[in-house]
């Protein structure tokens, strides 16, 4: 009888997917540093790291966590913390805690401010302290990593330009942006495509919404994703050349609304609490209320908390001790109540589910897929379950975008077909082509929203005459930026005004010496300029590449020479591919942000040897306040009262130096902990002489306990002897040599005890050399004994050999 074999798990056809998927990924090429993907979001990092033979997983921080608040303090004392430890001082220090990292790419900052304060210049060197923080918790070196980096669909080029230069600033290799919902789309992907592997069809499509619901603000992405069993033709290249992907995607529109967030969400629920608690109160006037920034952040948290706790109860209360002028709050908040605060996000909501389809020329898709931790607040999911689409919830709505970012690194990494990816552009790009005599060569649109990235457009010029002037401007109309915002008025047929973004001006020089020349000799029956421009994968425009083509008919010949583009005027510098150069902008950027972390790690010493020390004040202070331990028995009152109030000045120098805003300016690169080792010193040359003195005294007591019992072993010894008929002439020299070392004992015993234990010259009245060398002798006139005895009795027998034996063991063990 047959048996059959039964199909395996979901669970195991996904893992053999993922394993089959990195191997196509890595095949034929041999991976030598690490890859990461970093989502550096508004309120946690996440890091995923992929390494040949482990997979993808995300890195757990030092407290074992998988994700890290992206928080960053400055403490009064020159440190750095991050995380969870800068949580801890947000409330101490709120003018020196960064949250929010991401506003630092694009923000103004006042010349006292924060970034100035802690010697640093750029707003770039802000946001690498983060990403250097990401590289510590993957534990990677970044010039020996393959990064992509997470980053919102809403930033612009000048936030792009900007996270790629923080990078720089960290010397990292090879680094890549990717948009969240791109990313969260590739783990979607990869999730999909392993539960239909086992689909033996020759291609599987599917469209999904993507919505991202952060901290600051709401992003939909709406793409379609694709799986080819058969060879098929692909149109992306970086190099200029066709590949075969088995796996496809293409972002089809991107949509954003930075007005709801669970961040501003937080903020209406604090103003709500306060108001609802001032309400509660007899004086009911509000400006005489002052609320300081810890009692406001204080108040933040509180908020936060709360909505955690209704989005699974329906009811909390508001606690919060003295937040105020001694006022504690302390409220009953119900879910309803908050909803009804928040009604304006289901409008948004609808608002981003219709300008993504009509961005994409679309009427449906197949699945809405939520992601963020604000999409898991019951309001918000309420919301999309009103969408006449499914929704989605098989992907970690936390960890995906830091796992579609690894997969998409180590796709650039390995240069694999296996993975095809087609963004979508969110801006124009006009071009217009000027001579020198401002004759009109060229006037149109060069790029489109909407437009598939990676993309390279080219234009070819007949017989231009003189030189050229190539002006390129970036721009967004008002319908389409009014759609990509998510505003409430949008249309597609507002024409009315165009978002500037930026222009750039090139001038090319055409050798009109040598194209003449050629004409001249029948060389050259037409000329023509080639300009080709392009925009990769993260929306950089690629400076123009121009080429002059001769063409001799006759000979059916052409002649090519490249032209050099000489950029002339530039408003947007941020539209360009970076170029990574060594300016000494970026070195002096560089040198003080080596600076910053080199006093953070002064100051960590520098710290790590304050508690030392102060541990060691606690210690001594111990003792010396123990009746019992051996200091207290040899140090004099004097001695334990100047000891104790020398360690209360030390204290107070220490926890004086512990709080103070500027330790770090006595501190030197050379030698940081140099000064806390004096003090280190100085309390040990303290202590010292009491130290020497319980050493001193306890050689001298074990010195006497072991001549005493070496005397006491001695006269039992001569006892036995005696009484054994032994011959005088061998007993009497041990005898007499235990009552002279007996009798000088007892008088050095005698001196040692009637001296105080703290007195110094109690030590000199008992020499512990002379001690030892007594015993010694004993021991010598014991043996003799015991050899005499061996050497004169011929009639021992076996038995009183082995007997003589034993006593000399005892003798010995004893001793």
């Amino acid at each position: 009888m047959s048996t059959s074999i039964p199909p395996p798990s979901t669970a195991t056809c996904r893992i053999l997917f993922y394993l089959v998927f990195l191997l196509l990924l890595f095949h034929g090429t041999q991976v030598q540093s690490s890859i990461l993907g970093i989502d550096l979001g508004s309120e946690y990092l996440k890091v995923a790291k992929l390494q040949p033979g482990t997979g993808v997983s995300v890195v757990h921080n030092d407290q074992s966590k998988r994700k890290t608040p992206c928080v960053l303090s400055f403490l009064p004392d020159g440190s750095i913390v991050f995380g969870d430890l800068a949580v801890a001082s947000t409330v101490k220090y709120p003018n020196q805690t960064v949250v929010h990292p991401l506003d630092y790419l694009q923000r103004w900052e006042e010349p006292d401010g924060l970034l100035y304060r802690q010697g640093l210049s750029h707003n770039a060197q802000m946001v690498a302290l983060f990403l250097k923080q990401a590289f510590k918790i993957a534990n990677t070196t970044p010039s020996a990593t393959t990064t992509a980096l997470v980053i919102p669909a809403w930033m612009d080029m000048e936030q792009r330009r900007n996270m790629l230069f923080a990078c720089e600033l960290l010397d990292a290799s090879s680094v890549a942006l990717i948009h969240s919902n791109t990313a969260n789309a590739i783990s979607y992907m990869l999730e999909w495509m392993s539960r239909t592997q086992e689909q033996q069809v020759s291609s599987l499509q599917r469209t999904i919404l993507l919505i991202d619901m952060g901290a600051t603000s709401a992003t939909a992405t709406i793409v379609s994703i694709a799986r080819n069993n058969g060879k098929n033709s692909s149109n992306y290249s970086d190099s200029g050349k066709n590949r075969t992907s088995r796996y496809h995607f293409k972002v089809h529109s991107h949509v954003w609304d930075k007005s709801v967030g669970g961040q501003y969400m937080d903020e209406s629920i604090a103003d709500w609490i306060f108001h609802k608690a001032i309400a509660s109160r007899e004086e009911k006037d509000e400006k005489k209320y002052n609320m300081s920034e810890k009692s406001r952040i204080r108040l933040l948290q509180e908020a936060k908390r709360i909505k955690e706790i209704l989005s699974v109860n329906q009811e909390t209360v508001a606690n919060i001790d003295n937040i105020f002028d001694s006022m504690d709050i302390q409220i009953p908040i119900y879910r309803h109540e908050i909803e009804s605060m928040f009604s304006s996000y289901r409008d948004a909501l609808h608002r981003l589910i219709h300008h993504s389809l009509l961005l994409a020329h679309l009427s449906k898709v197949d699945a809405i897929v939520p992601f963020g931790g604000t999409t898991r607040i019951p309001l918000i999911q309420d919301a999309l379950k009103q969408s006449s689409f499914p929704l989605n919830r098989n992907i970690h709505a936390d960890e995906a975008a830091a796992y579609g970012a690894t997969y998409f690194a180590a796709s650039l990494k390995m240069r694999s077909s296996t993975l095809e990816i087609e963004e979508w552009q969110t801006f124009d790009v006009w071009m217009q082509i000027r001579g020198t005599n401002s004759s009109l060569l060229w006037n149109a649109s060069l790029f489109h929203v909407g437009d598939s990235l990676p993309i390279t457009q080219q234009v070819v010029l007949s017989h231009p005459t003189t030189d050229l002037h190539i002006h390129l401007y970036a721009f967004r109309n008002a319908s389409l930026a009014s759609l990509l915002e998510n505003r409430k008025d949008a249309t597609m047929t507002n024409h009315s005004w165009y978002p500037w973004l930026g222009n750039a001006t090139f001038h090319v020089a055409l050798d009109k010496e040598e194209e003449d020349n050629h004409h001249h000799h029948g060389g050259c029956d037409s000329s023509l300029v080639r300009i080709e421009i392009g925009m990769n994968l993260q929306g950089f425009l690629s400076p123009p590449e121009l080429e002059w083509i001769c063409t001799n008919s006759s000979v059916k010949e052409q002649r090519r020479k490249p032209l050099q583009a000489v950029l002339l005027e530039d408003h947007s510098p941020w539209l360009w591919i970076p170029h990574r150069n060594r300016s000494s902008s970026l070195d002096s950027l560089q040198s003080q942000l080596e600076e910053r972390q080199e006093k953070d790690v002064m100051v960590r010493q520098y710290s790590d040897k304050c508690n030392e020390l102060e541990s060691r004040i606690l210690l001594y202070r111990q003792r010396l306040r123990n009746p019992s331990h051996e200091w207290n028995v040899y140090a004099s009152e004097t001695e334990i009262k100047k000891l104790l109030e020398y360690l209360d000045a030390l204290e107070d120098w220490v926890v004086e130096q512990s709080t103070s805003r500027h330790p770090f300016t006595t501190l030197t690169k050379d030698n940081p902990t140099g000064l806390m080792r004096q003090k280190e010193q100085a309390l040990e040359e303290r202590i010292l002489p009491i130290q020497k003195r319980v050493e001193a005294n306890q050689q001298i007591q074990k010195a006497i306990e072991q001549l005493n019992s070496t005397l006491i072993l001695a006269k039992q010894l001569a006892v036995q002897e005696e009484r054994n008929l032994t011959s005088s002439s061998t007993v009497v020299p041990l005898q007499s040599l235990v009552d002279r070392w007996e009798t000088w004992l007892n008088h050095r015993w005698k001196e040692y005890t009637e001296k105080e234990p703290f007195d110094d010259s109690r030590i000199q009245l008992v020499d512990i050399e002379q001690c030892n060398a007594a015993t010694q002798t004993i021991w010598n006139e014991i043996a003799k004994l015991y050899r005499t005895k061996t050497t004169t009795t011929t009639t021992t027998t076996i038995g009183e050999k082995e007997n003589s034996s034993n006593a000399t063991t005892t003798a010995h063990d004893e001793l």
